[in-house]
């Protein structure tokens, strides 16, 4: 288990709101390839080894928890791997120590330990889903459940071109799960712009810190902290030019945030 924040002591008349806030933030989101070492270190009584890959992901929990739980540790704050902990031998730090595995799920976790033993239970487990390479439109839509009604699913096809005919002529990637297509500018979590997630009677357009737009004539649905959404219901809510100016203004945010080369200082390519 690698820790990407901790929370220290949470009423329990919050948690709910933080485990809703935390699905509202990672909904859409992909996996995480995880790197364990370079070496051990020691920290206070424990034997930590520390686990590169989760900057991104720890960053959209901090900022997704941060109003319901302050930050009060140093930052920024170093994902780890406990080893050992209570007498550890100074020799042992320094070891060097190698693994990568893709993490497919955050749990939010209560650590009730006592000095007779370990003890941690999950109050929440958050799936994050598999990346998925593919380009055309139907494949990506095919890869949700099939119990969606046909009309629905070809609305969620047309949302879907619509997201990628907003994100053209620059880096595209898409990522899929059980019940989400993601599209963005680039691998990870700060640059994803949409969420398409077909429901019973419409398919949710998710706007990734959508909270942040210019919103004039009211479309956004939502009161969470980072998200918004538009419920598409019919053909006619994508065309309203409203809702193709929020496209373009989320497009335009995240073509700014980019990465670049470097070197060179260019926004490098990244194929969908």
């Amino acid at each position: 288990m690698a820790k990407v924040r901790p929370l220290g002591y949470v009423h329990a008349r919050i948690r709910p709101r933080l485990v809703d806030e935390l699905r509202i933030a990672l909904d859409g989101a992909p996996s995480v390839e995880c790197i364990l070492g370079p070496a051990t270190r020691r920290l206070g009584g424990w034997l930590v080894a520390p686990v590169s890959g989760l900057a991104d992901l720890a960053a959209v929990v901090f900022e997704a928890t941060e109003e319901l739980v302050p930050v009060t540790h140093p930052q920024p704050f170093q994902a780890g791997i406990v080893l050992a902990r209570g007498q550890v031998p100074r020799e042992v730090a320094g070891q060097p120590v190698s693994a990568s595995w893709a993490a497919d799920s955050l749990s939010l976790v209560a650590d009730r330990s006592s000095p007779r033993a370990i003890r941690y239970d999950d109050l929440a487990v958050i799936p994050l889903g598999a990346s998925d390479t593919r380009s055309d439109m139907t494949e990506q839509v095919d890869l949700l459940p099939r119990h969606h009604d046909p009309a629905v699913r070809a609305l969620a096809t047309r949302v879907y071109e619509l997201a990628l005919n907003a994100l053209a002529g620059g880096t595209v990637t898409v990522t899929v799960d059980e019940a989400n297509i993601g599209v963005g500018t680039a691998p990870g979590y700060k640059l994803l712009v949409f969420v398409i997630t077909p429901t019973k009677r419409y398919v949710r357009l998710g706007f990734a810190r959508g909270a942040k737009l210019p919103d004039p004539a009211g479309v956004l649905e939502g009161a969470g902290k980072l998200h918004r959404h538009v419920k598409i219901r019919d053909g006619e809510t994508l065309e309203a030019p409203a809702l193709r100016d929020l496209m373009s203004a989320a497009v335009a945010r995240a073509r700014v945030c980019e990465p670049t080369h470097p070197e060179t200082g260019d926004k490098e390519a990244i194929d969908r």
